[in-house]
Formats: structure tokens, sequence, C-alpha cells
């Protein structure tokens, strides 16, 4: 089922008859894949189309131009077993999108207490610790660090509390004490050597925040940046409310399975907690580009947000990745994927403008990558367009070869299983990544239709004794 939202403000319904006027479910009714097969005519597919192929039960979709939020787009169901609708006010977990808006209200922070992004936070921090590491005394560990993923801090991700389970406390998880699931945050690369994304790192920004202001998190980002940016619908609230619960779209796994007892809990406010719309998190964008451009302050000085969108050591921001990967900076952005949930905020620098993209699903990340894809062009956005891949054939035995299970550390300790389906092979991370499909470019380097590489490693026999997977390794289980 497909259902479309249209909401319109009424300076774009002023300019309906101008053809630079833009519309996003036309824009939507050819979606293609990332990669593109050389030889191969690219099958083109509607937004229903999709959604139903990739078993997502529902997208939330809004748009930015010039400032304003000119449309938002619902499609599909928030709670398919009872038959109810997603909407512009409908709110999903954002993820990782969160981390964004958590350095937001550090950099609010840091303007309102004068707090120094550059001094250790252990000097800040009164609960708890940065470990001690080789490095501490020649390059302790900073906010800036923290906020650019350069701190050389562990635990990437967290995979949530599922209903009915023990939920940790902020120091259980920062210190891996059961009921946490995940290891103790601690530092194993030198703090501003490179980029190491880390939601452990958020994490110690978390209790910093609360530390120093004496607040909850939760409430602290709602009076300092929820409430400023008009993101009225939004809420770190963990777990969320009944009430709120009621209006939310339940999670659901690659598979099409809903997630049992809906939503995780994350403890992780500042890593994952954000519950929100893909309207609210334009209005949040929309504050940065304010700032930027001198236009009106309500959460960050022009300054502090011109900080958040500075190249720092790792290549990211403050708070956001920074586009194009070199050079000039012309977007800042997030993603974000917690257990059911997939989405992504992309706005530019200047000129006003961005998207937002909301999905109910583990592979709402394949719906979003078309979807950025189909948009980009009309306003000019570079990074997204497809990708023209040559496939080779390879037989059984070579196929047969890489099949097997790999042992991997990242998101969290997990087998890779690797399977073959006739002449692809097939690559699942339980509670992460179910059957995606992986296409030969040769005999040991494969792809993905979303455009992942996929690489195979050898023994000095010749022997398959790992693989590579978004620049995350993964090691024969046998070999271990």
């Amino acid at each position: 089922m497909l259902l479309l939202v249209g909401a319109i403000t009424a300076s774009a319904r002023a300019a309906a008859d101008d053809a630079s006027h833009k519309d996003l479910a036309l824009w939507l009714g050819q979606l293609t894949t990332r990669v593109h097969i050389a030889g191969e005519v690219p099958v083109t597919a509607t937004l229903a189309e999709r959604m139903a192929e990739y078993r997502v039960p529902g997208v939330s979709i809004a748009l930015l131009e010039h400032g304003e939020i000119v449309e938002t787009l619902a499609a599909g169901l928030r709670d398919p077993a009872r038959g109810l609708r997603v909407t512009p006010e409908t709110l999903f977990q954002a993820g990782s999108i969160s981390k964004a808006v958590a350095v937001v209200g550090m950099l609010q922070q840091v303007g309102a207490r004068g707090l120094d992004l550059d001094a250790p936070v252990n000097t800040m921090l009164e609960r708890w610790q940065v470990p001690a590491h080789a490095w501490q005394e020649q390059a302790p560990v900073t906010l800036r660090h923290l906020a650019s993923h350069s701190a050389g801090t562990t635990v990437p991700g967290f995979q949530g509390y599922a209903a009915g389970t023990d939920v940790p406390t902020l120091l259980e998880v920062l210190a891996g004490a059961p009921p946490a699931n995940s290891a103790p945050v601690v530092v194993t690369q030198r703090p501003g050597e490179g980029y190491r994304y880390s939601g452990g790192g958020t994490t110690i920004i978390q209790l910093l925040l609360e530390d120093v202001s004496g607040v909850p998190f939760a409430e602290l980002l709602q009076r300092q940046v929820l409430a400023p940016a008009g993101m009225s619908r939004s809420s770190f609230e963990q777990p969320l409310s009944g009430a709120r619960l009621a209006d939310a779209a339940l999670p659901f796994r690659a598979d099409g399975e809903a997630i049992a007892g809906g939503p995780h809990t994350y403890p992780e406010l500042a890593a994952a907690g954000l519950w929100t719309t893909a309207a609210d998190l334009l209005r949040f964008a929309g504050q940065i580009q304010d700032a930027l451009a001198g236009a009106r302050e309500r959460i960050l000085s022009p300054a502090l947000a011109a900080e958040a969108v500075t190249r720092q050591s790792g290549g990211l921001g403050l708070g956001f990745f920074l586009g194009p990967p070199e050079g000039a900076v012309a977007s800042f952005s997030h993603g974000g994927a917690n257990a059911g949930y997939r989405a992504q905020l992309y706005a530019t620098i200047e000129g006003g403008n961005g998207i937002a993209i909301m999905t109910n699903s583990d592979s709402g990340r394949l719906l979003i990558g078309e979807i950025m894809q189909a948009v980009a062009p009309h306003f000019g956005w570079q990074g997204f367009d497809p990708v023209t891949r040559t496939r080779v054939v390879l037989d059984k035995t070579e196929l047969e070869r890489l099949v097997g299970d790999y042992r991997s550390s990242w998101p969290v300790e997990s087998t890779v299983q690797v399977r073959r389906r006739n002449d692809r092979l097939l690559l699942t991370v339980p509670d992460f990544l179910q059957e995606v499909e992986f296409l030969p470019a040769g005999p040991l380097e494969f792809f993905s239709l979303e455009n992942i590489a996929l690489t195979f490693e050898t023994g000095a026999s010749g022997t398959i004794t790992g693989l590579s997977l978004a620049g995350v390794r993964a090691s024969r289980s046998e070999d271990l």
C-alpha cells in the first residue's frame, strides 16, 4: 500500500506554474539502483515498487528549498498489522543522526558555558574518566576529537535493548558492565591522528554535558536545541512513552519481519536516541544554514556553526560528514541506522537546500540511496550519480570457495555469513544486513547494486582468509 501525503508551503504553491518548481513525487517515479551494469539497460521502478521489493513498510521524506520546507511526502505503513499509515507527523528513530544533534548541543554549551573544545575532557568529566591510554600525556582526548570521530575511542555502534530486557545506565554503557551489551569505551588509537567512527566517543559527550550542566541530557537538548529549532515533534525520550509511541513507525528487519517487542531502547541518547520526523530534521539543518549565513541565531553563533562545518583532522566536521570528501565544503550530512530504522539528513552550506529521509526497515538504506540519486540532479548536488560497473562471470567452484562464515568485531562482535545463490553471493550480518547481493567484478572483488565493495583476502597458499566490506575486515571463522 502506498499513500502520498503532500504538504506544500504557500510560497511553493504560488510557484506551482514555475517550470523550476520541485515535484518530489514525480522524481521518485523513475528510481534506479545506485550501480548500473555495463552493457545492460537500467531497470526503473516507482517508489511503491521499490518499497515492496526492499520490504520497506514506510518512508517519510521532506524537502528543503531556499530555507523553507516546500514538500513532505509520506508513503506506506507505520504499523502494517493495524493498517496504520505513515504521515509527515509520524515519528522514526533517527539513529546516528542523533550524533549531529548532540554535537550541536555540545557546541551550544561551548558558547553558553565557555567550554574549551581543545581541553582534556577528563578535566570536565565528574562521574567517569576516559581510561588511561598510551598517548594521554601528549594527546589527551578533547571535545574536538570526540565530535569529529578522531579521539581513537572504541565502540562504533550500539544494538539497543529489546523490549523486556534490562537497560544499562550511562555509566554501565561506558564501562561495558552488565547489562550493557557493548564493550567498554577505551582509547586504542592516538587522539587526533585520524578518523575512527565511535558511538562510544559520542556517549562520552552525553555524560560530559550532563556533568557540566547538572541537567539530564534529554532535558538539556530539549531546552537548548529541539525547542529553539522548532522541532516540536522530536524527543530524546528513551523508551518512548505510550502516547508518543502510538504515533511512531514500528521497526522491521530487512527480510520484512517485525522486530519483536517493537523499537529497541537506546540509553546512548547522544549516539542513537533521537525520535523525530523528516521535517523536524530539516528545521534543525535550517538552523545551521541560517547561522552560517548570519541570518539569525537561535542555537549557534555564526562562529560556532562555522566550526561545525570546518574539516577536522579526521576529515569530518564537528558532528557532521562534509562533502565533497576533499576541497571546499558544499554540504553537511549524517546518516542513521538503529535496529529496524534507516535515515539520512543532507543539507547544503549555501542556498538553503536539503533533504531528510526516514524509513522503518533495515533495508531502508537501499531505498534512501536511490531516492538521493533521483533528487540530487534537480539541485545540482554532486556525488550521487549512478556508478557503472562491469560484471564478470565466475563459475560455481570460484564462488563456492568464498562461501563460509567470517568473524568481525564491527559494529559489534558478529558473524558475517557469505552464501551463494546461482551466479552471485549473498552476505548477511545477523540483525544488521540481510542477504545483500554481490555481483563479481573479478575472482576476489564484488559489488552490490547499492555500490558497496566487497573484497576477499587470501593467504600465502591462496586460501581465503578474510574479507573486507566498506573498510571493515572479517576473518574466516576456521582461521581463528
